[in-house]
């Protein structure tokens, strides 16, 4: 049961829509609650396991989840993350390269100017996130 509670964050992280602690919490309880568990009179009460709980399941799953802070990402930057637009654009690239001879003056890069194509806002919170990872972002 533990194993879909660890994978749930990180595929959803994968997805760029990260869950906050308290989101996992009460995921955990709506999962004892559909098993039909035993569970402790607190998380019934509050709807949610205990921040003792979330705490424990980290310190299990340390080499799986772990807090994280996540960066601002618009969505044409989340589906270019994927391999065959990065693929389609170098392909892209090299037909232009070859047709048009640039000088190195000519080239810019564009990450450079300022210029920005997302919408800065408050982090709303940490999220559960895969430990294999260095960098998530939150779609916005």
């Amino acid at each position: 049961m533990e194993t879909t509670l660890c994978d749930y964050p990180k595929n959803s992280a994968r997805m760029h829509v990260g869950l906050i602690p308290y989101e996992v919490r009460r995921l955990a309880y709506e999962l004892v609650m559909k098993k039909k568990l035993k569970l402790p009179y607190d998380w019934m009460e509050h709807s949610s396991a205990g921040e003792d709980w979330l705490k424990d399941f980290l310190n299990r799953h340390k080499n799986d989840v772990a807090l994280r802070l996540p960066e601002a990402t618009s969505s044409a930057q989340a589906s270019s993350f994927k391999e065959t637009s990065e693929t389609r654009f170098y392909d892209n690239l090299n037909t232009v390269r070859e047709r048009y001879i640039f000088e190195a003056k000519d080239i810019w890069n564009i990450d450079e100017t300022g210029c920005t194509t997302i919408q800065l806002f408050p982090i709303r919170s940490l999220i559960l996130a895969n430990c294999d990872r260095i960098a998530f972002g939150l779609l916005n």
